[in-house]
């Protein structure tokens, strides 16, 4: 616009009939125009003095200067363009990727141009002075999503608009001229100086953004070629680390992307010798069309079988030997972790292309060493490395700040949300809980930030892994903004984890839940990891936390009166066990929450331990008028349940529903002392040694107990059993009274179950999920009264070994015992399972 277009057309764009005032306002648009665009000689700006001679000259409009800078004040009218402006410009810029796009086609309000020497030196200034924020220690290792599943649950799933909808939308004071479409055109040779500041400034602050965990923030400001660029790329540096660390020590350590890709994507086996020539891989590329329509891989229905041998363990991993790359010249997990972002040796993406700087996060990893170690140590946990995570506390001790991040993060749920009973069972648990005894003690992180217990974190992967219909939100109000639980791509029973050919096809299909038809039944590989890690929690005779302690999950608050409800060890236990037959998947037999509820018990937990509970309140069913809880024991609270909704269930998870109540009512009937007596052979023993018989004291320490006595019958019918057994270890000092000896019928049952457990899994199709050494049905009428003694093969065949009145077998260490170390005969099935494979 020409200086001539603001001359009035007629008397009538004077306004000379009004006042002063009326007069100002219908000029404020010629006088906004003369101030702030190039209308003086030369075609520079008009100074005060020349503005207010235009007006008076051309609309006979006197007006004084004080009076001209009062009404611009007034109006809000700058040439001065504010710090807040120079960023949204920044921002908005940055988002524009056409060609061509410059600082010239921006204008603020009332059409102000951009000062681009203003702009320039505030950029350049702020560029000088950039400093990499600190990293938060968790930020690096969330990125297990790809675009298309991160983009369906966080923005479809949970009705939650795009950030591009919500809030990136430009500032309504910045108008930007779009450069006219240069289709067929010679693109620009270069980008101007000012777009190069702007990109440069603009990827500064999202990488800090980033570096700081606000992820929310970091979206709302990326268009949407942004976010998927960014999110795939942290993603492969995700998978990337997440593999290395899980072969670390055990395969080779220089993982490239070109190795990677065949092995997580197509099941393409990696050798040690292909490993030494990655560049083999470089003719395998699998056209990414054919990809899409291919179906998704499977994962094997049979569970991996982990045994512990002499303290080790043993495990179908196909990289468990050593491989001759493993010598990287002393370079360590965590300085291969900050190479790999600096080079981006992950990606096929050029970092230039990202809306992050991948050298700035590089740079705040190497300003601070104890983030870096923290990181790493995360992915070691994720991974199941333990032995890496050992050697990574042990280093990461002596950086400043390890420690006091160690806590914050709470290594002990991170490995128990990443259960894998089929490949490290307890042992990554045990690693950290020998590293971290001195510098993060269970017991002083035994809850999280949530309210969660670590106990509660192993319920999670179990509910997890093995119902369908319980929500995450349902579970934990932790939950409630998403609808994916954490660890979701990992198998609790070791099925699959992140690195898996059919997890990875399946996130990149945009799906991030995972389907039923890859879920089974709470399995003896998931039961054997858990209870083993249960015995780390609460074995008796060290600092351990309180059995007792409430659950942070499923609280809930009476709609009525306001009262928190909280479970008790025992009742999570039945309400695990109510989400296992209610939603859980076909063929569950509730053997393992019995499983679960027997070892805690066994282990102190006070089944006569009274909370505030409602299952109407857990289901979501209560009346807003009415009280529905209740301060019950679990065994009380189970009866609580209706036959209404117990006939809905399966037979088998009736019957072991039934299993659950009965153990509870055994734990809160007679107590145990030792006799002067000796009995015959009697199934279940392997030899006559001492024996102890079922009494009741008025002390409650053992299985929770708070009887009478009944002169050698239980309340519940049984006949009192005499069953002979090996020594028992736990007269020792160092165990009471934390650990006194227990009832001989739960010595019984726990026994059973650690032999079930160990020498049985489901190895093909038509395999029952119970062995035919167990019988549910069996252990129901025998908890009932209806049967003298406990009609399984375990039992009647004297097929197990010497072990306590209380159930351990006569083993070292005890409480995790080999197969061969609990039955007389070797009736383990995993011989199969290799025959199998």
């Amino acid at each position: 616009m020409e200086v001539g277009d603001l001359l009035p057309r007629s008397d009538e764009d004077n306004f000379c009939g009004l006042s002063f005032a009326e007069r100002l306002e219908k000029l404020k648009p010629i006088i906004v125009k003369l101030y702030m665009g190039n209308y003086g000689p030369g075609g520079k700006r008009m100074v005060m003095r020349q503005v207010v001679e235009y007006m008076k000259d051309k609309y006979s409009f006197h007006i004084a200067r004080n009076q001209l800078e009062y009404a611009l004040r007034k109006w809000k009218i700058r040439r001065r363009i504010l710090n807040r402006e120079k960023d949204d410009i920044t921002v908005v810029l940055s988002k524009r990727s056409r060609a061509g796009t410059s600082t010239s086609d921006v204008t603020l309000q009332e059409g102000k141009p951009v000062d681009k020497k203003q702009l320039k030196r505030y950029l350049q200034d702020k560029i000088r002075r950039y400093v990499a924020e600190p990293i938060v220690p968790g930020v690096l290792s969330q990125w297990r999503l790809p675009y298309n599943a991160f983009e369906n649950l966080f923005f479809r799933q949970l009705d939650m608009p795009s950030p591009v909808v919500n809030k990136s939308i430009t500032p309504s004071y910045i108008t930007v001229n779009s450069p006219k479409n240069t289709a067929g055109a010679s693109p620009p040779a270069t980008t101007s100086p000012s777009m190069q500041l702007i990109h440069q400034r603009f990827r500064q602050d999202q990488s800090n953004l980033l570096l700081q965990g606000q992820f929310k923030e970091l979206f709302v400001r990326c268009d949407r070629d942004d976010r998927i660029a960014m999110t795939n790329y942290m993603h492969g540096f995700w998978i990337h680390n997440f593999v290395t660390a899980k072969h670390w020590g055990r395969g080779p350590l220089l993982w490239k992307r070109e190795m990677i890709i065949p092995m997580t994507l197509y099941s393409m086996e990696i050798s040690p010798s292909a490993a030494a020539n990655p560049e083999i891989f470089l003719k395998f590329s699998p056209n990414s069309s054919s990809d899409e329509a291919t179906a998704i891989l499977s994962p094997e229905q049979s569970c991996g079988w982990l045994i512990h041998v002499k303290g080790k363990t043993a495990s179908d991993d196909f990289l468990e030997t050593p491989w001759s790359l493993a010598d990287l010249n002393g370079r360590s997990f965590p300085q291969l972790m900050r190479e790999s972002i600096a080079e981006s040796t992950f990606s096929s993406l050029s970092p230039k292309d990202l809306p992050i700087s991948n050298s700035l996060i590089a740079e705040s990893l190497h300003k601070d060493p104890s983030s870096l170690y923290l990181e790493s140590l995360r992915f070691a946990i994720m991974a199941g490395n333990g032995d890496l995570a050992e050697s990574l506390i042990e280093k990461g001790m002596k950086q400043p700040r390890f420690i006091e991040s160690l806590k914050e993060f709470y290594p002990y749920h991170l490995a128990a949300i990443y259960l894998d009973g089929g490949t490290t069972c307890c042992s990554l648990f045990s690693a950290l809980s020998t590293a971290l005894e001195d510098i993060c003690p269970l017991v002083q992180n035994y809850e999280d930030a949530a309210g969660h217990t670590v106990l509660d974190s192993l319920i999670i992967s179990i509910i997890r892994s093995h119902t369908t219909r319980v929500k995450p939100r349902d579970v934990s109000s932790s939950f409630i903004d998403t609808d994916v639980y954490p660890g979701e791509e990992k198998d609790a029973c070791g099925r699959w984890d992140a690195d898996s050919p059919a997890i990875r096809q399946l996130f990149r299909r945009g799906k991030y839940r995972i389907p039923l038809d890859w879920k089974h039944p709470f399995c003896h590989s998931s039961v054997q990891a858990v209870y083993h890690i249960i015995l780390h929690l609460f074995f008796p005779g060290n600092y351990v936390p309180h059995i007792n302690h409430l659950s942070g999950l499923f609280v809930r608050h009476c709609v009525a009166c306001g009262t928190k409800l909280s479970l008790g060890t025992l009742h999570l236990i039945v309400v695990l066990a109510f989400h296992l037959a209610d939603s859980g998947i076909r063929g569950e037999t509730l053997f393992g929450a019995v499983a679960l509820l027997v070892c805690l018990l066994r282990l102190g937990a006070n089944a006569s331990f009274k909370a505030e509970v409602s299952f109407d309140e857990i289901l979501g069913v209560a009346f807003l008028t009415e009280c529905h809880h209740a301060n019950l024991d679990a065994g009380d609270f189970m009866q609580t349940v209706t036959s209404a909704i117990l006939d809905l269930w399966s037979p088998e998870c009736q019957i072991g529903w039934h299993c659950m109540h009965g153990v509870l009512q055994l734990a809160k009937n007679g107590k145990i002392h030792r006799l002067d007596t000796e009995a015959g052979n009697q199934p279940g023993s392997g030899a006559q040694s001492d024996t102890m018989n079922v009494d009741n004291d008025a002390n409650g320490d053992s299985d929770g107990s708070d009887g009478s006595d009944d002169g050698g019958e239980s309340d519940n019918g049984h006949t009192v059993s005499t069953i002979p057994t090996a020594s028992c270890w736990l007269e020792h000092p160092r165990f009471r009274p934390s650990f006194s000896c227990g009832n001989s019928e739960f010595g019984l049952i726990w026994a059973s179950i650690q032999a079930e457990i160990l020498t049985y899994r489901k190895v093909r199709d038509l395999d029952p999920w119970i062995s035919d050494n167990f019988s549910m049905s069996a252990l129901k009428k025998w908890l009932q009264g209806e049967s003298v003694g406990l009609e399984i093969p375990f039992v009647q065949k004297s097929i197990l070994r010497d072990h306590t009145i209380c159930g351990w077998f006569d083993t070292q260490p005890y409480w995790i015992p080999h197969p061969s170390e609990v039955t007389k005969q070797h009736i383990a099935n995993y011989y199969e399972l290799e025959s199998e494979s």
